[in-house]
């Protein structure tokens, strides 16, 4: 499998000559940059956030997530209303970047109900449903277009 040479530097490929073998040469040219800061570069970013599913009369509450969350976890108790349990999040543009992503994990500890993470951004000064995660699920992650957020899967 022939590689090519890295000009962005990620991920890092160490057949820089793209020969397709790792020699001499790749090995000076790793050397080369010896010594040199290096800056790693992710899509993940934040805290570890928890919010707890709230209702008030059936109707879930939702609730603003905080622009330091890189993982959110949403964790289900007793059941909201006939739908099940529903932690109902509102996505912030503030403070976010192009290309950044929100990771989110669905923890149904004691639940029996069926439970959701429902979440919504705001979208031409709207608050709209962009992505639900179910206990089926478990997982799911957006992500931050410029604009608003959107599903990533």
């Amino acid at each position: 499998m022939a590689g090519s040479a890295q000009s962005d530097g990620y991920p890092f490929n160490p057949d820089s000559d793209g020969d397709g073998l790792i020699t001499v040469e790749d090995l000076l040219a790793v050397l080369s940059d010896f010594g040199l800061a290096a800056e790693v570069e992710t899509c993940y970013k934040g805290d570890i956030c928890v919010f707890y599913a709230q209702c008030s009369q059936g109707v879930p509450i939702h609730q603003g997530v905080d622009s330091n969350c890189g993982t959110i976890i949403g964790q289900l108790g007793y059941q909201c209303s006939n739908g099940g349990t529903i932690v109902a999040l509102d996505l912030s543009n503030e403070g976010s970047s192009e290309g950044d992503v929100l990771h989110f994990y669905l923890d149904s500890y004691s639940s029996n109900a069926p439970g959701f993470i429902k979440i919504y951004s705001l979208i031409d000064n709207n608050w709209s449903q962009i992505h639900v995660i179910s206990s089926a699920q478990f997982i799911g992650r957006t992500v931050f277009n410029g604009v608003h957020w959107e599903a990533l899967d």
